[in-house]
């Protein structure tokens, strides 16, 4: 009895210096499990359409030696010496709080770039970003990689503002549409998915969470210029109408922009902050 007591006490005890994992995003190693065939050509990154707003933002390095746990976390799980850790937070016009974030050494994302490309993200959506973690890319022949862990994104080499919104996308899924089963899991989510015959890419295919992530990037864009993909830059858009405009009736609050637009809260806690040896160890 005693014994239980104690693992409980201790189990409370490394939940609060941790943080409670509220959500993790599996990888894109994923079994295929969507047989919908993408648009033709499908459309991996439309960064060039997208023209999102930017924020006016402040970048402060940090210089006291501290990192938090998730940065400890992700560099410890890829293999990367936490003596090349670059931390520092960014504060954006339209929050009250700032941003931390950390950086590899020889990241090719700076500072400045990733605060620039977080600036575009909506503050209504950029609210359930915990922390951002910048690394290398993994290998020199293949792409960036991004993943979304306990609603930190990590991004790898020269991510694409198209996969950051899709990473945070997880996050409002999760959070901003107040389903505690992920959007993606709904219904009504679902029921738009089979009205349509088409995804918007390969990585849609992998199962309706990755679906709903890569279809929000095409949702924002749509919400706030109505008319943006048609007829030219994703020309079989109407094989996938029904899942964007089901994001935009029921998410689009989350995409408004503009000077009224300001956080409301910061649902997420951020990770704990020590020196390297003062913060617990990666299981």
């Amino acid at each position: 009895m005693i014994a239980s007591q104690v693992l409980a006490t201790f189990a409370m005890l490394v939940a609060s210096v941790i943080g409670t994992p509220f959500h993790q995003i599996a990888r894109d190693d994923a079994v295929t499990t969507l047989d919908k065939p993408t648009v033709q050509p499908p459309a991996v990154n439309l960064d060039e359409y997208l023209q999102l707003p930017s924020f006016p933002y402040e970048v402060t390095p940090w210089d006291n030696g501290k990192i938090n746990y998730a940065c400890k976390k992700i560099f410890t799980t890829e293999d990367y010496k936490l003596e090349d850790i670059e931390m520092f937070h960014v504060t954006y016009d339209d929050c009250y709080m700032p941003w931390v974030m950390c950086r590899h050494k020889d990241a090719q994302h700076t500072m400045n770039s990733t605060a620039h490309a977080i600036a575009s993200i909506p503050v209504g959506m950029r609210q359930y970003l915990r922390h951002v973690v910048v690394l290398p890319k993994d290998d020199p022949e293949l792409g960036p990689d991004f993943y979304n862990d306990f609603d930190s994104i990590i991004l790898k080499g020269n991510t694409s503002l198209h996969n950051i919104i899709a990473a945070i996308a997880k996050s409002l899924g999760t959070y901003g549409a107040q389903q505690g089963n992920g959007y993606w899991n709904t219904q009504s989510w679902l029921d738009a998915y089979h009205k349509d015959t088409a995804v918007l890419n390969p990585t849609c295919q992998i199962n309706e969470e990755e679906n709903f992530a890569q279809m929000t990037v095409v949702a924002i864009a749509d919400y706030q210029r109505p008319g943006t993909w048609e007829p030219y830059r994703i020309p079989e858009f109407h094989k996938i109408r029904n899942q964007v405009q089901h994001i935009r009736q029921d998410l689009g609050k989350h995409f408004e922009v503009g000077t009224g637009n300001r956080c409301t809260r910061r649902p997420l806690e951020d990770s704990p902050v020590e020196l390297p040896g003062e913060l617990p160890p990666v299981e």
